[in-house]
């Protein structure tokens, strides 16, 4: 597969792998002809097989000035398009042949696929492989890169994305690829990749969102400063949920001071008394309107069908599970399960896990791919 990389264009969202470029266009009158100036004009695809791209400068003497087969002393064009003067005009492929377009957008209502609203995010590193589905295998010439046309490219190809810091993907692997690390470059990670056959024009779209602060104050926050905040509508609240103690018994409150006591025993002996004690803290949060029971949280293994959750399903399952399983001191499988919803919640209430509204920096958004 024959890979052309552009590297004067940095704020390009995505790979666009495009095929052979045919048709001609020329000059306007006034500008061709009879030794006319020097002209500006946007190179689609040399002879020799390399990607330019303008503008540059060409004299051209012929009839109504067109350029197919001139030279500018450097190779011979194939087929070139005339800016006209603006800097908008770009190659379009009319004939796509075999390619591959890979495109990274941000995926805020975290449903896994590339709503009209939602941006494309620029300059995101991926690998693209040839593989071998019959031993899982990456074969040779895999590749790094960002922003890049490729062409000429056919048979089975393991498309992957680099893991980013606070960055989750949000399309699973389709299907589940066991390759963690770069073939190209051992010290980058995959945070997700798919397997594509490329025939014709082939699309792998990428959705991403960045994870962090939704205004929650943690457990600890509960017992110090905001536990003056807990009023009689808050213990309410509270002992409509199945909290417990370490027990497994019951937790009914009382006043805020009961509230502070308990907060602070609270011990993930028993996991269940522990998970309480972030669903209260949580409860407290969406109370005093620090987060929003619709956001989104990031808590890989709650749900087997997404990785993301809204805060209030998250408590009620939490909620739920306690009324299931109020004693999980000893090993098992609901106790692993607690555990898992009990970190989601911890996560969220210390600000670590909020899928954010919009692309975090150093990454950009562009409206549009390249086409």
């Amino acid at each position: 597969m024959a890979m052309r990389v552009k590297g004067t264009i940095s704020v390009i969202a995505s790979i666009l792998i495009l095929g052979s470029i045919v048709g001609s266009v020329s000059f306007n009158d006034a500008f061709a002809g009879g030794g006319g100036p020097p002209q500006q004009v946007r190179i689609c695809h040399y002879d020799d097989g390399t990607e330019l791209w303008g503008p540059r400068q060409i004299n051209e003497n012929g009839l109504n000035g067109h350029l197919d087969n001139h030279t500018d002393g450097s190779g011979i064009f194939d087929h070139v398009i005339a800016l006209d003067g603006s800097e908008d005009d770009v190659c379009r492929a009319l004939n796509q042949q075999n390619s591959l377009h890979i495109f990274k957008f941000y995926d805020a209502n975290v449903n896994g696929m590339k709503d009209l609203e939602e941006p494309y995010i620029a300059d995101w590193l991926v690998e693209v492989a040839p593989f071998d589905v019959n031993t899982d295998m990456i074969l040779s010439s895999s590749t790094t890169l960002t922003t890049a046309w490729i062409e000429d490219i056919d048979g089975d190809v393991l498309v992957s994305e680099a893991q980013e810091e606070n960055w989750v993907p949000t399309n699973q692997e389709v299907p589940p690829i066991k390759i963690t690390v770069f073939d190209s470059d051992p010290l980058v990670t995959i945070a997700s990749n798919t397997l594509v056959t490329i025939e014709g024009e082939t699309t792998v779209q990428f959705g991403n969102v960045c994870l962090g602060d939704g205004g929650a104050h943690s457990k600890g926050f509960w017992t110090n400063k905001g536990n003056g905040l807990i009023d009689n509508d808050d213990i309410s609240d509270l002992n409509l949920l199945n909290l417990v103690d370490d027990s497994g018994s019951d937790k009914i409150f009382g006043t805020n001071s009961d509230v502070k006591t308990w907060l602070k025993e609270a011990r993930a002996k028993n996991m269940a008394n522990m998970l309480s004690a972030q669903l209260a803290a949580m409860q407290l949060n969406v109370n005093h309107g620090y987060v929003d029971p619709t956001a989104y949280v990031y808590a890989q293994g709650v749900d087997d069908l997404t990785n993301f959750v809204m805060i209030q399903d998250l408590m009620d399952i939490a909620d739920a599970e306690l009324d299931d399983n109020p004693d999980t001191t000893s090993p098992s499988d609901d106790r692993d399960y607690q555990e898992i919803i009990k970190d989601a919640l911890d996560d969220a209430n210390n600000n670590t896990n909020f899928v954010q509204p919009e692309i975090c920096p150093p990454f950009m958004a562009i409206e549009e791919p390249p086409v």
